[in-house]
């Protein structure tokens, strides 16, 4: 690599540890105590997004972000030993499905295809849980966490970092695709329509957190006053678009869980809800 691409690189890579750690402390809420892991996972769609687009090359800088985000942000009482082992297993994990991936798609993934965003569901999916299996069997050894917690901290961390995954890595991993597509030739009825489809998606959260009816019923899945205006972006706009939807969808869903102060349960059973269903 030339002198000039390396320090470009190295810079990225360092722009990336400091996003890396800014995720992690702004979505730093309903974690699990001692070892610090909550059911948002920003910070591994970002990470997963740039691995996609890097490679093998990357990894150290997932790692060191990984390890700096434990000293900084969540698992402070984590020894630095047992934080490099949760870091490796985490770069090991993900690469292996990114490998899978580019395995797949001839080596240029391209997440603007049926195909390529079934397979990396499915990837995405399967290389959490055993991140997340593996990551509480390390916590279990570390004796952080007692027999009874591991389900629970398999539970979130899974949840967390689909969830990332899913929403997050394909707007992170090339915006500029999800933005052209709908910016593209502006006009006024364009944008009325674009500020309906937002007023639609507000609408559609107030009637599960404002009302805080669907939130109470068994039969009735809290996300399906959202599945409108998603759908109706997702015609009109296609995957890029179906992409941002989505992640203003679970940002302010975790704005709005965090200020009507759920339990963690309540919290945790809501993101599971809305695991299986954008799988779906």
């Amino acid at each position: 690599m030339r002198p000039g691409r390396l320090v470009k690189f190295g810079a990225h890579g360092a722009t990336f540890i400091v996003a890396y750690v800014c995720l992690d402390w702004l979505t730093f809420i309903y974690a699990l105590e001692p070892i610090g892991v909550t059911p948002w996972g920003l910070s591994t769609g970002l990470a997963v997004a740039q691995l996609l687009r890097h490679k093998l090359s990357f990894l150290p800088f997932f790692f060191v972000a990984s390890v700096a985000s434990d000293f900084l942000v969540g698992n402070q009482r984590i020894p630095l030993l047992w934080s490099m082992v949760l870091a490796a297993i985490k770069c090991v994990g993900y690469a292996g499905a990114i490998w899978v991936l580019t395995s797949k798609s001839g080596s240029t993934l391209q997440l603007r295809s049926l195909r390529h965003v079934t397979w990396f569901a499915i990837a995405g999916v399967v290389s959490a849980m055993v991140v997340a299996a593996s990551c509480a069997g390390v916590f279990r050894l570390s004796g952080l966490i007692g027999a009874q917690s591991i389900l629970d901290a398999l539970i979130r961390y899974w949840i967390g970092d689909v969830l990332g995954i899913l929403v997050f890595t394909p707007l992170m991993f090339d915006p500029r695709p999800h933005l052209a597509r709908l910016l593209a030739e502006p006009s006024w009825p364009k944008a009325a329509e674009m500020l309906a489809q937002l007023a639609a998606i507000l609408i559609a959260l107030w009637i599960v957190f404002g009302l805080d009816l669907s939130l109470d019923l068994n039969d009735f899945s809290p996300l399906y006053p959202l599945f409108l205006p998603i759908i109706w972006i997702t015609v009109r706009h296609g995957i890029e678009g179906a992409a941002v939807a989505l992640a203003i969808v679970q940002v302010a869903m975790m704005l709005a869980l965090e200020s009507h102060g759920y339990d963690i349960d309540r919290v945790i059973s809501f993101q599971a809800h809305q695991e299986n269903e954008w799988v779906i």
